[in-house]
């Protein structure tokens, strides 16, 4: 028998995430009175045609997990075995995360367009869901228009999300509001109505709810704007979250038969991922912050987190399978290219990204497809960072041409990464897309089980906190990048590194050139940075050095010298040369 760990009454618990093409599941137990990851294991989902069962998928890769960890989690009629038996056999909880749910559609309807209007929509950009209309009650539109009534109601949104007026304000105008609302969809089917999310003036609750008079599933929040002058978003914001659980995720093929395995109910992927961040954020107590990017088939998940707070973009449609076509389209097919350090025509890579795109489950088994769908990873990257900048709010974060701001951490996750053959091609992955400056920790998520620790610390806080200290986040390295340009060949930066063993390395690194100094994942040492009087290392301001105490990892220390913003050969033939020059000197 396992010792029980304090703080949930399992010793035991699965960790399911169904994503767009894998199904992951991970076996967390415990080890000595703590939690541990011990296995993991995956199949392909099975949420589509033709099995259109999510429950299959989670059950094959029970069977390869059983396997691995040498217990059988399932009995003969293919059930999940709980709790934990005396032999070993079965499981004591589950929880799952899943990111296989179209997003959620969400109808804004509101009195005006400049005030809760414009609130509501930022409160609807949660990562889970997509504005599908905006209809504002005006004098000018106040009975609104027939045959975009008549639309709605043909194809309704999932949502009605119903803003407008302060607190105290006037309340004639939401109830008529709601009477519309109810006429349009009170007779749809049941399956087909939407959910009325009330976020308004909270006097006309009592008279908005008689009004509607049980035709609709209406939910009440906080208004999203009490005062003129005030936003309050949270409230609606979290009942989004668990709309979205029980109208998406919950309606996934099957799911309703998963659900008794649960412990608790599920989550988005991207919603736990970001609860996952901001634990993160707190243990490591950064004093720049982090950055966190999850690139999956369908769609980039970028978030920054500091004590600030949390933000998140989720590009949906731009990923490395479902979303390559998207990739492809935005930034055309040489800039995909320039980063393949192998020669290849326009129309073979043509050829080679439409196979990956019809087959976005498949593991890349050519060198020319490998480079091909790393070359996917750094533009999906670019795009969403591109992207999110435009949608986060101007807090002075990025410098004028378009740099990161210094991070402290930049945790990365997904089948591109996860898949590498090495872990110096993740790295060269990040640098390249994100590009970050000054001196910046690399973490892995190599065993796919992030989002699932999120939601997992709904059910056992302990075990999440253990597990990712011990187990989830693989140590890549730390590197260091300063910004500017200097010519080709000069000093860039030059290094001391003093180790905790009392070894000590110096070095010089020339502008354009990459370095890396040994340093185990295991190990610490004091960093001292001279960089050239022209290039920033971090610090506000050129020339300006720093010494710092950092830890290893697989790759030690990175100097990454090639200045910021990068820039490639424009001749092809030095550009390739430089490609896999830079791909050799990162292989551990």
């Amino acid at each position: 028998m396992t010792v029980q760990a304090e703080g949930s009454g399992a010793d035991s618990i699965l960790a399911v995430d169904i994503g767009t093409d894998w199904t992951h599941v991970a076996l967390i137990d415990t080890v000595e009175g703590e939690y541990r990851y011990v296995a993991s294991a995956e199949a392909r989902s099975t949420w589509g045609q033709p099995e259109a069962d999510v429950k299959a998928s989670v059950r094959s890769a029970l069977r390869e997990l059983s396997a691995l960890a040498g217990r059988p989690f399932l009995d003969n009629q293919e059930e999940l075995i709980k709790p934990e038996q005396r032999n070993g056999s079965g499981v004591d909880a589950l929880v799952v995360t899943s990111s296989a749910a179209p997003p959620l559609r969400v109808l804004i309807a509101g009195l005006t367009r400049d005030l809760s209007v414009t609130t509501a929509m930022r409160c609807a950009e949660f990562i889970c869901s997509t504005i599908y209309d905006v209809i504002v009650w005006d004098e000018s539109s106040r009975g609104w228009d027939t045959d975009h009534l008549q639309r709605l109601y043909e194809e309704p949104p999932d949502v009605v999300l119903m803003v407008g007026g302060v607190d105290m304000g006037p309340i004639t105008p939401l109830v008529e509001m709601a009477r519309v609302l109810a006429a349009t969809f009170g007779s749809l089917e049941e399956d087909r109505k939407p959910v009325l999310l009330f976020a308004a003036n909270q006097d006309a609750r009592r008279p908005v709810e008689a009004t509607i008079g049980g035709r609709l599933d209406l939910r009440v929040v906080d208004n999203v704007r009490p005062t003129l002058d005030t936003e309050s978003i949270s409230e609606a914001r979290l009942e989004l979250e668990k709309i979205y659980q029980s109208v998406k995720i919950e309606r996934l093929p099957g799911f309703e038969r998963l659900k008794d395995w649960c412990e608790v109910p599920a989550l988005a992927t991207a919603v736990s991922l970001e609860a996952i961040v901001r634990f993160l954020n707190r243990q490591y107590k950064l004093q720049h912050g982090m950055l966190a990017l999850d690139i999956g088939s369908y769609s980039t998940h970028v978030m920054m987190a500091s004590d600030d707070g949390l933000l998140s973009f989720l590009n949906r449609g731009t990923g490395c399978g479902r979303g390559l076509r998207q990739v492809m389209d935005s930034s055309g097919l040489y800039s995909l290219l320039r980063w393949v350090p192998i020669a290849m025509r326009p129309g073979e890579a043509r050829t080679r990204l439409a196979n990956m795109e019809m087959r976005p489950a498949s593991i890349s088994q050519t060198t020319q497809d490998l480079m091909l769908v790393q070359a996917v990873a750094r533009e999906a990257t670019r795009q969403t960072l591109k992207k999110a900048r435009s949608q986060w709010p101007s807090m002075g974060l990025f410098s004028e041409d378009g740099l990161m701001p210094p991070l402290d951490l930049i945790v990365v996750r997904g089948g591109v990464f996860a898949y590498a053959p090495h872990p110096g091609q993740v790295s060269l992955m990040v640098i390249d897309a994100v590009q970050p400056i000054g001196v910046t920790r690399l973490v892995l998520d190599w065993a796919s089980m992030l989002p699932q620790l999120g939601a997992l610390a709904r059910f056992s806080p302990l075990a999440t906190a253990q597990v990712t200290q011990y187990d989830a986040l693989m140590e890549l390295g730390t590197v260091v990048s300063p910004v500017g340009r200097v010519r080709e060949g000069q000093v860039a930066v030059k290094v001391n590194l003093q180790r905790d063993d009392s070894t000590q390395v110096e070095l010089k690194v020339p502008f354009g050139a990459i370095r890396r100094i040994p340093l185990r994942a295991d190990q610490t040492g004091i960093l001292e940075l001279r960089p050239h009087r022209k290039l920033d290392i971090g610090m506000g301001k050129a020339g300006i050095g720093v010494k710092v105490k950092i830890r290893g990892g697989v790759l030690g220390i990175i100097i990454d010298a090639r200045g910021r913003p990068l820039e490639l050969p424009i001749d092809n033939r030095e550009r390739l040369l430089r490609l896999q020059q830079w791909m050799r000197l990162m292989q551990p």
